[in-house]
Parts: structure tokens; sequence; C-alpha cells
């Protein structure tokens, strides 16, 4: 890994060089591809030692000893096994995938920890957002458990599947008003990602799937209403970050699932059209209190992301221990996206 006079090294919250660093201590780097390798960005000294790591890459290279998959990105290499959670992005973002799936030269989002020396993924994404993403909002037209119509404003209606893998917030009847995000179809079907009801008639769905809280329209919001009678309750939200100085672009999501019993949390966040090798600093709010998130740096293609998820009862859970206690993701209030020390984008959620 490349060092060099612009990598920032950060000790205790204080700056420090090169020189502070020792062997053995345990450090958090944020790198870049260049033409001249993995180049440190930022380094922090830890206090503890917190073996975690995430990587985005091609895949270079593929080897199979035993049960185990070694794949190579970024030059160094993982080990997938069979507790590695698989699965592929795009539509059906949620479907499984197994080792076969994986291919040189595909992209890869991978995260986990080491295990006796060995760098072990605990969660492998195959593959990126896939062209033709978009958003739309609409009046129902028709309404079955597989598909709905909805009335553009443009006049005419659009035909939107939905799957296994569709989240839906709300009940998508005839008449009511939703925000779909999908994949346009080269037929100019939609497959449908996630349909939120805009239940109060607002305009903002978004608001409409937040926690026991009265929003900015003094509407209150209770998780009941998203409770099925299989006691599942789904809610999500995506909200675009703006600011008027930049034209970078970016966007927040947020998913909170509870299932059998079992709360599942994420978070996400993008950013694209931005400098290649810019670092983004990420701060979340939760009422008064704000989080740093850490950073996320832009690709070759002026593309950021990075992405946080966590069990309840995982103390471990990357999640976890950034939420302040007694909260969850359903609580954050306010993001803001910093480039060198400057806010270019942010939302209120």
């Amino acid at each position: 890994m490349v060092v060099n006079g612009d990598t920032e090294i950060e000790e205790s919250g204080e700056e420090v060089d090169l020189a502070a660093i020792s062997a053995g201590d345990f450090v958090e780097v944020t790198s870049f591809i260049s033409d001249q390798g993995v180049v440190a960005d930022e380094i922090e000294i830890l206090e503890e030692r917190v073996e975690q790591f995430r990587f985005r890459g091609a895949i270079t290279n593929i080897d199979t000893l035993g049960e185990s998959t070694f794949v190579t990105l970024l030059g160094v290499e993982l080990e997938i096994n069979g507790s590695t959670e698989l699965r592929r992005r795009g539509p059906g973002s949620s479907d499984l995938a197994t080792v076969s799936d994986l291919i040189v030269g595909d992209t890869v989002n991978a995260r986990g920890g080491v295990e006796n020396g060995v760098l072990v993924a605990s969660r492998v994404h195959l593959g990126t957002r896939e062209p033709g993403n978009i958003e739309l909002e609409g009046e129902v037209l028709s309404s079955t458990p597989t598909a709905i119509s909805i009335q553009l404003e443009s006049g005419g209606a659009l035909d939107t599947e939905i799957d296994e893998n569709t989240i839906v917030s709300g009940d998508p009847t005839v008449g009511s008003f939703v925000e779909v995000e999908g994949q346009l179809r080269s037929d100019i079907s939609l497959i449908a990602f996630e349909i939120v009801v805009d239940v109060d008639g607002d305009g903002d769905a978004d608001d409409d799937n937040q926690r026991g809280r009265d929003d900015d329209n003094g509407n209150e919001n209770d998780d009941d209403d998203d409770l099925d009678n299989d006691g599942r309750v789904e809610i999500g939200s995506e909200v675009r970050l703006e600011h008027d100085t930049t034209a970078v672009n970016g966007k927040v999501e947020t998913r909170y699932r509870v299932e059998d019993g079992e709360i599942d949390q994420n978070v996400e966040f993008e950013v694209e059209d931005a400098m290649p090798g810019s670092v983004f600093s990420i701060t979340v709010y939760f009422g008064d209190e704000s989080i740093d998130f850490g950073t996320m740096t832009a690709d070759e293609l002026g593309n950021a992301e990075v992405e946080f998820e966590t069990d309840e009862g995982d103390e471990d859970g990357e999640l976890a221990a950034l939420l302040p206690e007694g909260t969850d993701v359903r609580d954050i209030t306010r993001v803001q996206i910093s480039l060198e020390g400057e806010v270019i984008l942010e939302a209120e959620l």
C-alpha cells in the first residue's frame, strides 16, 4: 500500500505523521486504486483491535481449496466458506447466490473479519446496481398481489411487476398514491424493488413509514400500520441528498424489518458524479445528537457507496455499534455528506 504526502494519518482524533505508526499497530485505512496501486487516503491508528474489513472491487482470481473458495480483489485474497452470505444486487437484490456465480472480472462488495490470520468474508454482494433504475410516483389504476398499474403525470400508465423480493410499505390499493423504485425493462414494463404508499396524501410517502413520532405535517406514525397478518413488519425509506452548490448527487436508504421476532436493520449511503478519489465524510443525526459514520471514497467512475447493517442482539454488528442507545434507523432525522470539511449533500429524513 502506498502512503504519500496527501495521506491523512490520525490517532485519537489528532493528526500525526507516518512515524507515529509502529509495527503491530492496528489501523483503519481508507484507500483508492491508482496507477501507483492501492493508495492510502486516510489512516486511523485504532485503540482497539477490531479485525474487520470491507472491500469493493473486481475479482482478479478465484481458487478452490476443500470447502472454501478464495477470491482475489484489490490484490488481497479473501476466503468464502459455508458461513458467507452471498447475494446478487440489482433486480431481486435479495436473491441468494452461490460461489459458482463468482466470475473473474465481476465487481463485488465484500466485508468480514480476520480468523487465524485469514480474511474471511461474512457477506459478499455480487455486481452493482443495474442501469435503467428509475423512481416514479403516481396513482394506482389497478392492483393485484403480483402487479400494479400506475397513472403517470404524463397521462400514460405503467405496468409494474411485484415479486417476492419487492419491499411494499403500505397497501397499494386502487386510487392510492405510491412512490416506486425499480428497473425499467426493454418492453417498458417495470420490476419494482420498492413500493411506498403515500398514506396521508401529502406527496411524501417516506414520512408515512417512520416510527412513532409526529412528522412535519403533524401526522403521527405507528408501526402497527405496517404489521402484516403474519407478524412481519417491513419499513423502508429512500431520500435524495441535495445541495445548491454542488453537481454531486446522492441518496440515503434505510430498511427496518421484523420477522419471526428477529430485527434486521440497514442503512446505505450513495454518492454519484463526484471526482474520482474524493473522500466523503458521513454524519448522521438522531435528533440533536450527531454520529460519525466514517467515510467513503469515490471510485474511478465518481461513485461511492457504503452500507451498514446489523441484527438485534449482535453486539459486534457494524450498525449496532454506531446507533445511540435506545434508537434504530427509524430514528434518523438528518444526514450530511461532507467533502474536505464542507457539507456538500444533506437531507432531512
